[in-house]
């Protein structure tokens, strides 16, 4: 098989990519506009016509449920790579929309990679397989490397430290200013950024909601030696940390539990709320998501905003978030209802970090 880049493509490139994107437009205009353009059948196998169709309705379902409706809503499509065999075509396609969320004047967004696969042209060129690069749209099994199946304690040594403060702004600012990017900035405090998501199987969700802590003036908790241990809040490199850096349970485990250095807070399962009783969760604060299929807490994010909820309370409010799964995958101001609907979510409460 040879990867091509786009300067190198075939001929039938262009056709490729004009049919990959109107394949796109219909499938997320459907969803988020509740528009159908027609496309002719001919260029698509019936089986991912069905995919595409169950999904939509899915999704415009979910929508519709928590009556979600969007505004200003622009699509964008960039080619990420063009694959060629003798059997198939692949392309990988990023799809950016941005938007604003009905009533609510915060920029929102969304990133996904599709993989598309083409029969060669002169075999009818059609679309005959579809799958996204998500895992909470797309799930399929797989585990952190090298994080424990359990966790005894993170915190065998018990001490007293001060709290300080965190910069909640700037965790928001780290979030927004970074989701979107292929290589993200670090923190802060010197400790490299390396992204999860490049280890087969693996996300980049919790690495990133780490940085944005350090970027909110959070210190690491290094338990010393190498490998990856279970006690601590760390990264030095891929065979020197913690498992409650990138671990979606273990830092949750870790935040909640430390008193000695490092993060702090608790949690409790996030609902929307009516502002007239105060705000039980903060802008800078973690909201992480529960997958049913998987069984286990799969999904950190960063809460970057607030979002009117309810049609006949006026001052009831949920969660925009911000988060970052892989390049090309990410939540920018995401209703938080629109992630593993249905499936349990929680807040991280942040009340500082010790020193």
């Amino acid at each position: 098989m040879n990867n091509k880049t786009v300067s190198q493509s075939a001929t039938y490139l262009d056709t490729y990519f004009y049919l990959a994107q109107a394949l796109l437009k219909n499938y997320y205009e459907n969803i988020d506009l509740g528009s159908c353009h027609t496309i002719r059948q001919k260029w698509i196998h019936p089986n991912v016509v069905d995919c595409m169709s169950k999904k939509i309705e899915q999704k415009r379902y979910m929508c519709t449920s928590i009556k979600e409706t969007k505004e200003n809503y622009q699509l964008r499509f960039t080619l990420l790579s063009f694959m060629e065999s003798k059997v198939f075509i692949e392309l990988k396609v990023l799809t950016e929309a941005s938007f604003c969320y009905t009533g609510c004047n915060i920029p929102s967004g969304f990133g996904q990679v599709s993989n598309l696969i083409f029969h060669p042209y002169n075999q009818g060129g059609r679309v005959v397989d579809w799958y996204l690069d998500d895992d909470y749209d797309h799930p399929f099994p797989g585990k952190h490397l090298g994080i424990p199946d359990t966790m005894t304690t993170f915190n065998a040594v018990t001490a007293s430290a001060m709290l300080h403060s965190l910069d909640k702004k700037k965790i928001v600012s780290y979030a927004l200013n970074n989701a979107k990017s292929s290589s993200p900035a670090s923190g802060g405090l010197n400790v490299p950024y390396y992204d999860f998501s490049q280890i087969s199987g693996n996300y980049d969700c919790t690495n990133f909601v780490s940085h944005a802590l350090l970027a909110g003036g959070a210190v690491p908790y290094h338990t010393g030696g190498k490998g990856i241990s279970s006690t601590g809040w760390y990264y030095v490199n891929l065979n020197t940390r913690s498992s409650s850096w990138s671990g979606v349970p273990y830092l949750h485990s870790f935040i909640i539990n430390n008193k000695i250095k490092g993060p702090a807070g608790h949690s409790f399962s996030y609902e929307r709320f009516d502002m007239r009783d105060g705000y039980p969760y903060e802008k800078g604060d973690i909201l992480q998501f529960y997958s049913s299929s998987y069984g286990n807490w799969r999904h950190s994010t960063i809460v970057t905003g607030y979002y009117m909820a309810g049609d006949s309370n006026e001052y009831q409010r949920g969660a925009l978030v911000t988060g970052r799964t892989s390049n090309g995958s990410y939540n920018y101001n995401t209703i938080a209802e629109t992630i593993y609907p249905g499936d349990r979510k929680r807040i991280i409460k942040l009340s500082g970090y010790y020193h």
